[in-house]
């Protein structure tokens, strides 16, 4: 069973009223039983010190080693402490020294005992020796600190209640003795006892009277606590009526609570009717982000449609800069073939040359050389066409490698194109993102990623545009020059015809040997001039070749990262996805949330 607060307070209460009043008048009697023996000690220690003044150490000292109760300072100091005691009216006046001279000991004996008469009851005769444990600590501290003690009031079997008063009889620094008073005060102690039991039950009756009027107030105090207890449970429960006030009377602390309850319940009511029309808000706003999350979902589907199209243009220029690689490669073989062809060709024409002048030279020996140079001529012809079939092919090629650079751009306008509607659909998202507001955070970072993406795919469009140019422009000079190597083997091959026919007419007629050998030296100058043009063309053909390489490399390694970068979009736009799911899934939650707190504050009377 749990106790209230209400039995708790008056309990403690009344314990807190008993304790304390005890506590008073035990305190009260404290201070009464030593203001007593204060006044006890004060009427010893004036006899103490009327009785010290017959006390001579050096006699007493000889008392206590030799003498009896035939001495005369024995009389003399009995006479004078047996009329102080009954002057004074205490109990028992008297001296006494330890055996042996033992201070610690407890076996003590009479030296002058003034209590009574001779042989009464009170007197106590020279040298008889009692145990001092009852007396207490208060004659060895007496004897051992050499200073007035007072025992207070103190209880012994023989004696009963009695006070008193010590001091030392001192003789070369020496204690050898102490002094006594003990006054009566079993009187004393039955006052105090009967006055502790007296203020003890008036104390008590005043508790209870307290305790009555505590418990009255208690009540008063509790019934107004529980008016407000009962008005808070109304409101909690079922009935939840915030139109309810407490009533209040004054300023007291309990009408103070009331005010508060009512201010409370006030700022409650204003608070629900706040509540209320922000649920309705936040409804409409569900319903809002729900209808715009379900768009954002539409958006992102159709994005990654997109991402994947360009992840398929990617891939297809990506074989085709493989395939444009390829034929790039071949045109670079057939280059370096035309190059050692043509290496060929200097050297034949270089000796063709050495011929013609050793004709001039000695024309016995013409024929044979004559004969020689057919054969060389003979092999640059058919050299020369095998040359000129090459260049042909090497056009055709080049043609092609036109045509495909040609797709290249286009294949590049539709990836910019992509990348400009992207751009457009990552503007679009964060707008949408915006308009969602927190709840769109992590769709704006996606839209910012798209975004970065397009102009990424914007930029390596442009690069990959200016690269598709320079290989135009390259190829384009590679056109030329392979036109130019052709004319020039065509009018290489005239030439040789020509030559070859000079030397069939040298050898009809050997008397023009002369003017036809001059004829083929002006002629092979002419052909050496055309062949170093030829091989100048074709290390230009050759370096714009590997410069074509290159830039195909480049725009292949372009591709991987288009392919690179349409992956990563797609996994963002999955990722957004999955935001989007979890956007919908909350602004649900908002929903039904909306609804049961709306429900909630609906059934609140306001």
């Amino acid at each position: 069973m749990k106790i209230g607060y209400k039995i708790r307070f008056l309990v403690i209460s009344f314990f807190a009223l008993i304790i304390s009043t005890v506590t008073i008048t035990l305190v009260g009697v404290k201070i009464t039983e030593n203001t007593s023996t204060e006044a006890f000690a004060q009427r010893g220690i004036s006899a103490i010190y009327r009785a010290n003044v017959w006390i001579e150490p050096e006699k007493f000292d000889a008392l206590v080693k030799y003498g009896t109760e035939e001495d005369e300072y024995y009389k003399f100091l009995y006479s004078k402490l047996f009329d102080l005691k009954k002057q004074l009216g205490c109990k028992y006046l008297y001296t006494m020294a330890p055996v042996n001279g033992d201070i610690e000991g407890n076996e003590f004996k009479y030296i002058v005992d003034g209590s009574g008469p001779f042989f009464s009851e009170e007197f106590s005769s020279f040298g008889s020796v009692e145990n001092i444990e009852s007396y207490g600590k208060y004659p060895h501290e007496c004897l051992r600190e050499q200073k007035i003690v007072s025992s207070g009031l103190l209880e012994q079997d023989e004696w009963g209640w009695t006070q008193t008063v010590y001091y030392p009889i001192v003789y070369q620094g020496k204690s050898i003795g102490f002094l006594a008073c003990d006054y009566d005060v079993a009187a004393l102690e039955k006052m105090i006892s009967e006055g502790r039991l007296l203020l003890l039950g008036i104390s008590l009756c005043a508790a209870l009277f307290s305790c009555a009027l505590i418990f009255i107030f208690i009540n008063i105090f509790f019934k107004r606590m529980n008016n407000v207890t009962q008005a808070m449970i109304g409101i909690s429960s079922g009935a939840r009526d915030l139109t309810q006030r407490l009533k209040i009377n004054g300023k007291t602390e309990l009408d103070m609570l009331s005010f508060a309850y009512n201010e409370m319940i006030e700022q409650l009511q204003a608070m629900v009717r706040q509540i209320s029309g922000s649920i309705d808000k936040l409804s409409k706003n569900s319903f809002t982000l729900s209808a715009q999350n379900d768009e954002s979902v539409t958006l992102i589907s159709n994005a990654k449609k997109s991402i994947e199209d360009i992840y398929s243009k990617a891939d297809d220029q990506n074989a085709l800069s493989e395939a444009v690689t390829d034929g790039i490669h071949e045109v670079e073989n057939a280059v370096k073939i035309l190059d050692e062809k043509i290496i060929q060709e200097s050297n034949a024409v270089q000796q063709s040359s050495s011929a013609i002048e050793q004709i001039s030279a000695n024309i016995s020996v013409a024929d044979t050389n004559i004969s020689k140079i057919a054969n060389e001529y003979e092999i640059i012809v058919n050299e020369t066409e095998a040359g000129k079939e090459k260049q042909t092919n090497l056009t055709s090629k080049v043609d092609l490698i036109a045509a495909q650079a040609h797709q290249l751009d286009e294949a590049n306008k539709v990836i910019s194109s992509i990348a400009s509607q992207t751009n457009l659909l990552a503007m679009n998202a964060a707008i949408e993102a915006a308009h969602a507001g927190a709840a769109g955070k992590g769709f704006s970072v996606v839209a910012d990623e798209i975004r970065k993406l397009a102009e990424n795919s914007a930029k390596q469009s442009t690069a990959v545009k200016k690269l598709i140019n320079d290989i135009s422009k390259a190829i384009s000079g590679i056109v030329n020059v392979s036109k130019e190597s052709a004319a020039s083997f065509s009018s290489l091959g005239d030439k040789i015809k020509d030559m070859d026919d000079l030397l069939h007419e040298v050898q009809a007629g050997m008397k023009q040997q002369n003017e036809g050998a001059h004829e083929v030296l002006n002629m092979m100058n002419i052909l050496f001039q055309a062949t170093e043009e030829i091989k100048a063309s074709s290390k230009t053909m050759k370096d714009n070749t590997l410069h074509t390489v290159n830039r195909i490399e480049e725009l292949k390694h372009s591709s991987v990262r288009i392919l690179e970068s349409g992956t990563s979009a797609n996994e963002h736009l999955g990722t957004m996805s999955d935001f989007a799911s979890q956007i919908a899934a909350q602004s649900k939650q908002n929903m039904d949330l909306a609804v049961s707190v709306n429900n909630l504050i609906m059934s609140y009377k306001v």
